[in-house]
C-alpha cells in the first residue's frame, strides 16, 4: 500500500514539474553577429525545407503569395524590460510552415552585437505565441499539394517620434523610385538581395523604333540592427529578364539574367555579396 502511495506522490510531483516546465523548449545559438533562439524542432524542419528539390523552392519563391496578416504585437507584450522597449531595434522571427500555413517551427533572432538582455521567460513567451501564428496563401503553385516554406517577419519597437513631411531634391532617387520595377528578390538566411530594372529613356536602345534599354540595380543588405548595405548598377540591357537564382550561400547569391532581341537572347550569370557584383 505504501509503495502505491509513493508512486502516486511521484506521479503528481512529475506532473507539477511538467506543468511548470517550458511550454516551448528552445535552443540558444550565439555568434559574433547575432543570437538565435530556436524551438527544439527548428533544425529538423529547416532541413526538411532545404532538402526539397531546388525547382520546387524556386516555384514557391516565385508563385507563392502570402497574405501578410500576422501581427507581432505579442512581442511587445512579452517583453517586460522597459529599457529594451525604448530602444530603436529589430527582432526577427523565422518560420517554417507547411502547405496549410501551419507553423511547424520558428526561431527568434536578435542581431545586436552585445549579449542579449531578453530573459528566458520572455523568449519562451515570444516563441510560444509565434508557434500559434498561422499563415494564409492567396496563390499556390499549380500541381503542388505538399511543401515546406520559410518565412521571415521583422518587428521593431521604439519610441514614436513626431511625424514630419519633406520633399526630396535627390533627382536620381526620384527617378529610381518612380521608374524602377522589382524583377527578383531573395531574402533567405542572412542576406537580402533585390533586383530592379530601370529604363534609360526613349531611344536608349539605339533602334529606329525608339525602344528603350534598361540598367539593373542590385540592392544588397545584411540582416542586422545596423546592417551593412550596398547598391550595384549594371547595364545597359535590351529587354532584360530575371531567370532564376542558381546558388544560395550564407552571404552570397548567384543568379541568371536573360537579355537581347527576341531572336538573339543571351544569358548572363552574376554573383553578388555585400561587397561586390561579379560577372561570370
Amino acid at each position: 500500500m505504501k509503495s502505491k502511495y509513493l508512486l502516486l506522490v511521484i506521479f503528481f510531483i512529475s506532473l507539477v514539474n511538467l506543468l511548470h516546465s517550458q511550454i516551448t523548449p528552445f535552443e540558444t545559438v550565439v555568434d559574433d553577429k547575432k543570437t538565435v533562439y530556436k524551438t527544439n524542432m527548428h533544425d529538423f524542419y529547416n532541413t526538411k525545407f532545404e532538402n526539397q528539390p531546388y525547382s520546387l523552392i524556386e516555384r514557391l519563391r516565385q508563385d507563392l503569395k502570402i497574405i501578410d496578416d500576422i501581427n507581432l504585437l505579442y512581442i511587445n507584450n512579452c517583453i517586460q524590460n522597459n529599457q529594451l522597449l525604448q530602444q530603436s531595434k529589430f527582432l526577427f522571427i523565422d518560420y517554417v510552415v507547411n502547405e496549410n500555413g501551419h507553423v511547424l517551427s520558428c526561431s527568434l533572432i536578435d542581431y545586436r552585437n552585445k549579449p542579449s538582455t531578453i530573459s528566458p521567460s520572455e523568449i519562451e513567451c515570444i516563441l510560444d505565441n509565434a508557434m500559434k501564428d498561422h499563415f494564409s496563401f492567396s496563390k499556390m503553385p499549380n500541381g503542388v499539394s505538399e511543401f515546406y516554406s520559410r518565412i521571415r517577419k521583422r518587428y521593431m519597437f521604439h519610441e514614436q517620434n513626431k511625424l514630419k513631411i519633406e520633399k526630396s531634391e535627390n533627382t536620381r532617387l526620384i527617378k529610381v523610385l518612380n521608374n524602377s520595377e522589382l524583377i527578383g528578390e531573395n531574402t533567405v538566411d542572412f542576406l537580402s538581395v533585390r533586383i530592379y530594372k530601370i529604363d534609360n529613356g526613349t531611344g536608349s536602345a539605339g533602334f529606329p523604333s525608339s525602344e528603350i534599354s534598361h540598367n539593373l540595380l542590385i540592392a544588397v543588405s545584411e540582416f542586422d540592427e545596423v546592417p551593412n548595405q550596398n547598391l550595384f548598377e549594371i547595364g545597359p540591357f535590351y529587354n532584360p529578364k530575371f531567370m532564376k537564382w542558381t546558388k544560395e550561400m550564407e552571404y552570397q547569391r548567384e543568379f541568371e539574367i536573360e537579355y537581347g532581341a527576341y531572336d538573339d537572347r543571351k544569358l548572363l550569370k552574376l554573383k553578388v555579396n555585400i561587397n561586390e557584383l561579379k560577372m561570370e
